[in-house]
């Protein structure tokens, strides 16, 4: 038998402080379905409130009930008459606590709200307290240190979006700068993230995109408002340290709201640019079995759709797996890949040079877009991950044509060829670099 705690009706919610009670309140919603779980906590079911949570509804006042359990475990749920419901009590918390209520049409007009809807008007490069900002945006202080980078303020169309320089505390999102533009991460530790909830709102620019830099403990920057102008898949570390599908954002900032060192106030603190996320290479293991392509439920480029199934299918990881051994056998050392980036990279026994390799699985006579794809990714990732002096390689299944193979080699990148197990040396450029490599020199 559950008991509630005897506090009478005016049981005070502010004890309620933990956004992973709640959490775990709709995971046991989840798994006892909605009858049961309302049935076990003695609720009936919600008409005008509901939490929505990665685009599902839940009885807000149950959740709130049976939350109060998980966080004070001996003082029980509490009841339906503990506490009352509705905009001043459950929704409110449940907003300051980092989550989404859905109001139906008739409690808005049945309960007009009093408090403020409008948009703050903040200072472009002032860093603010944790105070200043729950004032601003109608939220208890502590409110900032529960909802992680992205905080939703539904009421006021309002999205906070904080971004860390140097990384979380518990995981390095890899947020970034590209120019002016802000390359952020989107919203999940553990896991692959999800286009939904304020990832969703975020990609589709559903409310004010507020933007904030961490600067200090409970102090943020206000760097500016911003859209968000695309977003696009990648492969980073989860907080357990487990490769996981991402969400990138890119955010631009209004002109008169760019953060630039060059527009900034003499009086703002320096913007600090961004490194790019810390992508550790690892020695390539044949074995290891790609993993399998998922879909996107939502709309993607469809040159994003083609990289990624590449990826993780059996002939791109067969293709590596033949570069790997024949490498092997011909001395090369460092033979070493970056998960969900760079494909292969290794150094040759005979000039010491290290060469990046960016492999393409293609039909015979159709090697127009592989051929593209694979000298921009080289260029990148020797931009990026490498060094200047690093070689570019293109590895194929298929015969890239002269006029192709004479274009890479102008842009200084070698084409090696897989006719079954032997390596054919497409070009001079080829054949000086990997001499002792091929078993069939391409004429």
């Amino acid at each position: 038998m559950w008991v509630g705690v005897e506090y009478g009706s005016c049981v005070p919610l502010q004890d309620l402080t933990s956004r992973d009670a709640v959490l775990q309140a709709i995971a046991e919603f989840r798994e006892l379905g909605r009858t049961d779980f309302l049935r076990k906590y003695g609720y009936g079911r919600a008409r005008n409130y509901f939490l929505v949570h990665e685009e599902q509804r839940f009885d807000s006042k149950a959740i709130v009930g049976a939350a109060y359990r998980f966080e004070h475990p001996d003082r029980g749920h509490l009841t339906p008459n503990d506490f009352s419901g509705g905009e001043a009590t459950v929704q409110k918390k449940l907003e300051d606590l980092g989550f989404f209520v859905e109001v139906n049409a008739g409690a808005r007009r049945a309960a007009p709200t009093t408090r403020s809807t409008a948009l703050p008007e903040l200072q472009k490069g002032r860093t603010y307290t944790w105070d200043e900002l729950g004032v601003a945006f109608d939220v208890q202080p502590a409110w900032f240190g529960t909802v992680g980078g992205m905080g939703p303020r539904p009421r006021m169309k309002a999205l906070i979006l904080i971004t860390h320089p140097d990384g979380a505390k518990s995981i390095n999102y890899g947020d970034r700068w590209d120019g002016d533009d802000l390359i952020y991460t989107g919203r999940g530790k553990k896991g692959d993230q999800v286009f939904q909830g304020a990832n969703r709102q975020l990609a589709e620019n559903r409310h004010t995109n507020y933007v904030f830099e961490y600067v200090g403990i409970r102090q943020h920057r206000f760097i500016g408002m911003a859209q968000c102008t695309s977003h696009d898949w990648g492969i980073a570390p989860d907080s357990e340290g487990k490769d996981r599908r991402v969400l990138y954002f890119r955010l631009k900032f209004n002109e008169q709201d760019a953060q630039s060192p060059e527009k900034e106030d003499s009086g703002a603190a320096p913007r600090r640019r961004m490194p790019r996320p810390n992508r550790m290479p690892r020695p390539f293991d044949p074995t290891r079995v790609p993993a399998e392509f998922i879909a996107s439920e939502e709309y993607e480029h469809p040159a994003d759709t083609l990289a990624r199934h590449e990826k993780a299918t059996q002939a791109h990881h067969a293709l590596l797996s033949k570069l790997h051994h024949a490498l092997t056998m011909a001395a090369w050392t460092d033979i070493q890949e970056i998960p969900g980036a760079l494909d292969l990279w290794a150094r040759s026994p005979h000039d010491g040079h290290r060469v990046i390799f960016e492999a393409k699985t293609f039909a015979e006579g159709n090697d127009a877009y592989p051929a593209r794809a694979a000298f921009s990714q080289l260029v990148e990732y020797r931009h990026f991950d490498g060094a200047a002096d690093d070689r570019l390689c293109m590895v194929t299944n298929a015969t890239v044509s002269e006029e192709r193979e004479g274009f890479l080699r102008v842009q200084g990148v070698a084409v090696l060829t897989f006719a079954g197990n032997e390596v054919r040396l497409s070009g001079p450029l080829a054949r000086e670099w990997f001499a002792g490599l091929a078993v069939t020199p391409s004429e």
